[in-house]
């Protein structure tokens, strides 16, 4: 019997598992808050953990997402807790605990959940930043009695979005305070504005996605009828599978703060209206567009100074893109017909243009190019898109990068007076430009390029100069970069040959050296750099000395700081016809207060002080002497529920 216990104790000892250290290691940490693998409700899920004594407090390092939040947990007694004070994105979470036990052994525990914002929206969440900026004159120069003795900004941005599975809206908006000692120049306010706003809807099903967006909106359509047109007004698009339409209208004129409503009107006058229509074939890699564009705009407003009656103008335009080989070779067609009026008060109707242009363009392995022509009438414009009308020509550029060398080629060549008035001269425009970089040394890149220019006018008319200009540039580059030095220099030579009886050939040569240092509580930049410019019929030689500094430091465990920015310029002719002094600097030794609030308030109080001084020798009525100090005080405060 003794025997047969002897054995079966063998057997167990010798057949024993022990506990693998991950099991071992969970032990010590537990997750009251939330469970592995649940869904829980909650924009800012607040979490809860308890661990053993046998774990180093002073050890432990938690990450969320993947994100460090260590210095953000609040320990309790026997464990600890995290509320972000920021909403959380809807999905899936990891919550990743690591710490060290008595023995000095790893432990860590990961822990999966999901989120959702409410039942009815998987996001509903509005983040917000409040910044305040106050800025009083301590002391200041007698010359600057304009400047206001104080000013104070105060900037709230607003982002909110509200999504279940079909539908989704967002509303952006900053709304502004500003008030200062001296009266403002218009069409800027004291007080409350709200500088833009934008609100979106989206309805997407299947095959369909529906969208209309109110308030500031931008509009790109195609480069020759509408392209950036910001403004305020309305944009509505819908989307089925290969079909797209889109139709829009805004105010003409560009409104400064909360003024003019929301812009959605249909009258010709002041507003732009536009209508676009596209199918996409082929596997949606040939794209057609259709874009009709009408409306006008006042002679006068903000940003806009003319005289005379309103602007108005139409535009019908076609584009045809593809893309059949993956990047390799891509086309892209354009072409557009206009009819513009640039004052309805006189007697003469509107004119008739076109523009077209025809581009090709791709990358094949390490190789790169692109190829275009495109012609813009004498008479093409448009309201709403300022374009460089009267052109034509074409352009042809290419590159190549291997594992050392990268190479980039470019040639144009365009000229005005398409339709050849015998008034006007016709100027071609030429440019050509080599770039070459060599990288094998990771230390020490460098480069080499070249460019010309050629100006040349043809058909001149009677007592109309010539002109036949090149210009030659060559110039080159070196950096040495070593940790945390990166020391640059470049120099440039530039000659520029005048053809005509003018003469007027000139030089320049430019020299400049860059070093940086950059740590993390020290970073120093500055520039060093002389241009000399000669002309050669009359021997004339200006010399131009930059010197740039830009100088940051951190102390008091980055609580404090204090920074240095500057430029010093000398300007001397050897005729003795100039020679200036220019100095420009700012210092500023800020301290942040967050250890006295809560740290994501952000606060921060300053001394700013920011000094101009000009020395003309030539011409000391110019002298000027300006200094300025300033308390400036400034908080961030993000916030969101």
């Amino acid at each position: 019997m003794v025997f047969l216990v002897l054995i079966s104790s063998l057997i167990i000892i010798f057949f024993h598992v022990p506990l693998s250290a991950s099991e071992m290691k969970k032990e010590l940490f537990k997750v009251l808050y939330p469970q592995e693998g649940s869904e829980i409700i909650s924009k800012k899920p607040n979490i809860k953990v308890e661990f053993d004594e046998k774990v180093k407090k002073e050890t432990i390092v938690v990450l969320f997402d993947g994100t460090d939040i260590t210095q953000l947990v609040i320990f309790t007694e026997r464990g600890f807790e995290f509320k972000p004070f920021m909403v959380v994105s809807p999905g899936s979470h990891t919550l990743t605990i690591s710490a060290k036990d008595n023995e000095n052994n790893q432990i860590e525990k990961t822990l999966s959940f999901q989120t959702k914002h409410t039942e009815v929206f998987n996001e509903a969440w509005s983040n917000n930043n409040a910044i305040i900026i106050y800025e009083g004159v301590l002391k200041k120069s007698d010359t600057l009695g304009n400047l206001p003795y104080s000013k104070i900004e105060g900037n709230l941005s607003s982002d909110t979005k509200l999504k279940n599975q079909t539908w989704e809206f967002t509303f952006n908006t900053n709304l502004r305070y500003f008030d200062q000692s001296e009266p403002l120049a218009p069409p800027q306010k004291k007080g409350y504005d709200i500088i833009n706003w934008i609100l979106t809807g989206t309805y997407t099903k299947d095959l369909f996605k529906a969208k209309t967006s109110i308030g500031d909106i931008q509009i790109t359509e195609t480069p020759y009828t509408i392209s950036g047109l910001s403004r305020k007004g309305g944009l509505f698009n819908i989307e089925y599978d290969i079909f797209q339409l889109n139709a829009f209208t805004v105010k003409s004129e560009a409104i400064y703060g909360s003024r003019g409503g929301t812009g959605i009107e249909t009258s010709n006058h002041d507003h732009i209206m536009g209508l676009s229509a596209g199918l996409k074939l082929f596997d949606k890699k040939m794209e057609f567009k259709t874009i009709y564009v009408t409306g006008g705009e006042p002679s006068t407003g903000f940003g806009i100074s003319s005289f005379g009656g309103n602007r108005q103008g139409d535009v019908l335009g076609f584009l045809v893109n593809s893309n059949f080989f993956e990047n390799k070779l891509n086309t892209d067609f354009e072409i557009d017909f206009s009819k513009y009026d640039p004052d309805t008060s006189d007697e003469f109707a509107k004119d008739s243009d076109k523009a077209y242009r025809a581009k090709i363009y791709g990358a094949i392995d390490k190789y790169n190019y692109e190829a275009m022509y495109e012609y813009i009438g004498r008479d093409y414009q448009i309201v709403g898109n300022t374009i460089q009308k009267d052109r034509q020509g074409y352009s042809l550029r290419g590159g190549a990068n291997w594992d050392w060398h990268s190479l980039n080629l470019s040639f144009s060549r365009y000229n005005d007076n398409v339709r050849g008035d015998e008034i006007f001269p016709r100027i071609y425009n030429t440019q050509m430009a080599l770039d070459y970089s060599f990288n094998k040394i990771p230390e020490l890149p460098l480069g080499l390029s070249y460019q010309k220019s050629i100006q040349k006018s043809t058909k001149e008319p009677e007592e109309t100069n010539k002109i036949n200009i090149e210009t030659d540039t060559i110039s080159g580059r070196i950096n040495y970069v070593k940790d945390k030095i990166n020391i640059g220099f470049t120099t440039a030579y530039s000659f520029l040959n005048d053809k005509t009886e003018a003469n007027n050939d000139t030089t320049s040569i430019t020299y400049t050296l860059t070093p940086v240092y950059t740590d993390v509580n020290f970073s120093f930049s500055t520039s060093f750099s002389l241009n000399q410019s000669k002309i050669k019929l009359t021997g004339i030689r200006t010399d131009t000395y930059t010197t740039n500094l830009d100088l940051r430091t951190k102390f008091l465990n980055q609580r404090a700081t204090f920074d240095i920015a500057g430029t010093y310029t000398i300007t001397k002719a050897n005729d003795g016809s100039t020679n200036t002094r220019n100095l420009n600097g700012t210092v500023q030794l800020a301290y942040d207060l967050g250890k006295f609030v809560k740290d994501y308030a952000k606060p921060v109080i300053a001394l700013k002080a920011t000094y101009s001084k000009i020395t003309d020798k030539i011409n000391s009525l110019s002298d000027r002497d300006e200094f300025v100090l300033y308390l400036v005080f400034t908080t961030n405060m993000p916030f969101s529920f």
